[in-house]
C-alpha cells in the first residue's frame, strides 16, 4: 500500500513537472510570435526578386561551326568583410600581392599590397581587385592565389560573371547575323534581331 502511494506521488510531481513545461512553451511560443524584435529580423531575410539576364545562344554555319557565341568573362572582386578572412589575412596578404603582381603585370607587388591593406581596414565588401574581365581560364589560375584559394567565405573571392559576344569570321556576314550595340542589346537586323525574343 505504501509502494502504490510513494508511486503516485511520484506519479503526481511527474505529471505537474509536465504540465508546467507545457504552460512555459505556450507562453514562449506566445512571446516570440508578439515580439517586434523577430519581425525586424524577419524582414531583414525578406525574399527578393530581380530579373536575369539569359546567356545568348549560339548562331553556327551550317558545318557546325560556330559565327557567333557568348564567352564568359569575369570581373574579380573580394569581399573583405568575409567571415574566414580575418584569420589569416595579415600573414598572407604579402604572398597575394606577389601573386597578383606576377599575374597581372600591371602593378607592383607593393602597390597591390597597400591597395588590399587599404580595402581590407575600410571593410570594402565589394572591393574590384583588377579593373579589367578575365577569362575563365585566368580565373582558375586566380583561385589557386593565397586566400583566394579558400573560397568566398573564407577567402573573400567573388568572380562576377558577364558573357560577351564573340564573332569568331569577324565582320562576315554582319549583316544577316547581328551584332551587340554598347549598351548591350542586340541590333534589330539579322537573326539575332529576329530571334531577339
Amino acid at each position: 500500500m505504501e509502494i502504490r502511494k510513494e508511486l503516485m506521488s511520484r506519479f503526481r510531481f511527474f505529471y505537474a513537472f509536465v504540465a508546467l513545461f507545457c504552460v512555459y512553451i505556450v507562453i514562449r511560443v506566445f512571446i516570440i510570435q508578439h515580439t517586434s524584435k523577430w519581425d525586424k529580423e524577419a524582414q531583414k531575410l525578406e525574399i527578393k526578386e530581380f530579373p536575369l539576364s539569359a546567356r545568348r545562344g549560339d548562331i553556327l554555319a551550317a558545318d557546325g561551326s560556330p559565327m557567333a557565341t557568348s564567352v564568359p568573362y569575369y570581373e574579380l572582386r573580394m569581399d573583405m568583410g568575409a567571415p574566414g578572412l580575418a584569420k589569416d589575412f595579415a600573414s598572407k596578404v604579402d604572398s597575394l600581392a606577389l601573386c597578383l603582381s606576377r599575374f597581372f603585370k600591371d602593378k607592383s607587388a607593393g602597390t597591390y599590397r597597400a591597395e588590399l591593406r587599404r580595402a581590407y581596414r575600410q571593410q570594402k565588401h565589394y572591393y574590384l581587385i583588377y579593373p579589367n574581365k578575365i577569362s575563365y581560364a585566368d580565373l582558375q589560375q586566380v583561385r589557386k592565389f593565397p586566400i583566394l584559394r579558400r573560397g568566398r567565405n573564407n577567402g573573400g573571392l567573388m568572380p562576377e560573371q558577364s558573357d560577351e559576344r564573340v564573332y569568331p569570321a569577324g565582320d562576315m556576314a554582319n549583316r544577316t547575323l547581328g551584332k551587340l550595340t554598347k549598351s548591350g542589346a542586340e541590333g534589330t537586323t539579322g537573326n539575332a534581331g529576329a530571334f531577339d525574343q
